[in-house]
């Protein structure tokens, strides 16, 4: 019925047109399952199914169709095959097709996986990607074989490791590669300079004046051409204009009064390979301003290398520029009320001045430090703090055991207890000081492997203090993924007075390790906390369980876990701090006014419940004489 209301409507938009054909063409052999339209970032979402393998450029081009049709800033096609064919062959004959995808995202792995062959090892599901040059390692970095998991597994419904395997050269293969390599950037060189004589004003003509515009240029000239993001931009771009952060830079002399330069850019879209030759005398001029992390515009063209196996631009004006920073435009902001400093062990990345800056520049009127069952942030953040004029809430994430099962009470059988994650915030002067009582027992009584807080004792010093369920380690997510019954989940919820929920980015590992079947799933046990908080009238807010600044601060994060053993420290969960129209998007499956909700109204009204206090007194302490006599 939907696909015949879907068709029928294509008739109606579209009528009698190239476009039609198109899209028609598409939706008249799939089966619609679902489509959702985002007001926040203007995109639409539709999902469909087939019994018959559907080309990815076919996608691409109505996708195109349609948000151009409809004024829209995106369209994304979600295609399920439901073929009953093994995996192996399935993958080989849609092949082309993933390297399409993943060119359209990635577009530096085109030339690396032009050609490249796959072949699947049905009994541990890898799946090895030939190349045909060199570039294993650049496309592990670049996310290449993690998203043609994602690509596989929404495709197909089936999990993969994806592995690349370089093409194998001897020595002779490798000097000759060099060669070849040496003679095609000579002849790029003589290009480049016949068309900048050819550019250049006669003898005489009129300069236009510079200003002070001038100092930021490094080659070339200033410009202002419209800026486009690296993923988008392919092989037969032709000049582009873009703007990113320096990685990796090269330089090396290549004639007497001549210099090739070479470096990676990124905007965290994508990256690539930017080159430009220099007279030798401007070397270090340019050596000062190209360096690891300078922020640049670049106007080049594009040109296929083909012994680096990828495509590069070769630059004719390049432009420092300020760096980037993400900002929070909302009207409203938001509160973060989970966030972790470098003083959370080992799992932490950004430090707590950074953080606060950050909130403060935002437009944040507080920001709550919520580290692992430690304080030490607190004296750096009171800093931060009155530095940045913003209220800094303080709490812990602690680790709770529920002893209320336990007659004896003693240290051997709380050891055999699980441990849960708990937000506890201190909202006045007497709650901090509960507060650090907790954090002295948690160290000194009950420590087992972690600084654990009994119910028992944690009840006991309540006053003053917010408890939260923290995040899906927390004891209410896990009730409901263990499906326990209602009167324990009430039971359970009633000993907090808020509930958490967090982006579906965060328990991505519980779908990557099976634990939950489908993203709708991880949805799904969201919208329960959101309906149990509604049913027993307790605020629910999203948090961001805060573990670094920005996205691409995530390979910190990813150093830290590999160095712990993790196996899935390649795959980290998207722990950033967010902007509120970033949490907001993050929710808006549950209805834009609940989204709304969830991220603004309630983290502010509960921190407009906690009282700007300070960790430490102002002021010194030093003993009465009254207190010194009776000692």
């Amino acid at each position: 019925m939907q696909n015949a209301a879907f068709c029928h409507g294509i008739e109606e938009i579209f009528p009698e047109s190239r476009d039609r054909e198109k899209v028609e063409g598409l939706f008249s052999s799939v089966d619609v399952k679902n489509i959702n339209y985002y007001k926040k970032s203007n995109s639409l979402e539709i999902s469909i199914s087939s019994d018959k393998l559907v080309p990815a450029q076919l996608l691409a081009e109505v996708e195109e169709v349609l948000a151009c049709h409809f004024n829209l800033d995106s369209v994304h096609i979600k295609i399920k095959f439901n073929i009953d064919r093994s995996l192996d062959c399935l993958i080989e004959e849609y092949w082309e097709s993933i390297l399409f995808i993943v060119g359209r995202k990635i577009a530096t792995s085109r030339g690396l996986l032009s050609g490249s062959e796959c072949s699947l090892k049905n009994r541990n599901k890898n799946l090895v990607v030939h190349l045909k040059t060199r570039g294993a390692y650049l496309l592990k970095a670049r996310g290449c074989g993690r998203y043609m998991e994602e690509i596989i597994e929404e495709a197909f419904s089936a999990r993969v490791k994806v592995d690349f395997k370089d093409c194998e050269t001897d020595e002779c293969m490798q000097n000759e590669y060099l060669e070849n390599k040496k003679h095609e950037e000579a002849r790029i060189l003589e290009n480049i300079i016949l068309s900048t004589a050819e550019s250049k004003p006669a003898k005489g003509a009129k300069r236009k004046s510079r200003g002070k515009s001038r100092e930021n240029i490094i080659i070339g000239k200033d410009f202002n051409d419209e800026l486009i993001k690296i993923c988008n931009i392919s092989q037969d771009s032709g000049i582009v204009a873009f703007q990113g952060d320096i990685m990796e830079v090269d330089f090396r002399n290549i004639r007497e009064n001549r210099c090739l330069h070479t470096f990676d850019i990124t905007d965290y879209t994508s990256s690539l390979t930017v080159k430009f030759f220099a007279a030798k005398k401007d070397a270090d001029r340019i050596n000062e301003r190209i360096k690891e992390g300078a922020a640049v515009k670049v106007r080049g063209e594009t040109r296929y290398d083909k012994f680096a196996g990828e495509f590069v631009i070769i630059a004719s004006d390049i432009v420092q520029v300020e760096k980037q920073c993400r900002m929070d435009t909302a009207k409203e902001k938001r509160v973060e009320l989970h966030l972790h400093t470098r003083m959370s062990a080992m799992d932490g990345v950004s430090s707590v001045e950074e953080l606060i800056k950050r909130a403060s520049e935002w437009g944040h009127k507080a920001i709550a430090i919520t580290d692992h069952g430690v304080v030490q942030a607190y004296p750096g953040a009171s800093i931060a703090a009155k530095k940045h004029n913003i209220k800094v809430i303080y709490g812990i994430e602690c680790y709770l055991i529920n002893d209320s099962c336990q007659n004896a009470g003693g240290n051997g059988d709380r050891q055999k207890l699980d441990s849960y994650h708990a937000i506890i915030l201190a909202r006045n002067a007497r709650g901090l000081n509960n507060l650090y009582k907790l954090v002295s027992l948690s160290h000194i009584e009950y420590f087992y492997k972690k600084p654990r807080i009994p119910k028992a004792i944690l009840a006991r010093y309540r006053d003053g203090l917010l408890i939260g369920t923290a995040c899906e380690a927390g004891e209410l997510y896990r009730a409901f993924l263990e499906c326990k019954s209602e009167e324990n989940i009430l039971e359970i919820a009633s000993f907090y007075d808020y509930f958490e929920i967090q982006p579906l980015g965060n328990n991505q590992f519980m779908l990557n390790e099976g634990i939950v079947s489908s993203i709708e799933d991880l949805k799904l046990l969201n919208k329960k906390i959101v309906q149990l908080g509604e049913k027993m009238e307790k605020p629910v807010v999203a948090t961001g369980d805060v573990h670094f600044l920005d996205p691409d601060d995530e390979v910190f994060r990813r150093i830290l876990m590999a160095g712990q053993g993790y196996d899935d420290a390649d795959r980290q969960a998207p722990l950033f701090f967010r902007t509120t129209a970033e949490m907001i998007e993050e929710f808006m499956y549950l209805g834009s006014e609940k989204a709304y909700e969830v991220v603004v109204l309630n983290t502010n009204r509960i921190s407009d419940s906690i009282e700007n206090i300070s960790p430490v007194p102002s002021g010194t302490f030093r003993p009465s004489w009254r207190e010194r006599k009776k000692k």
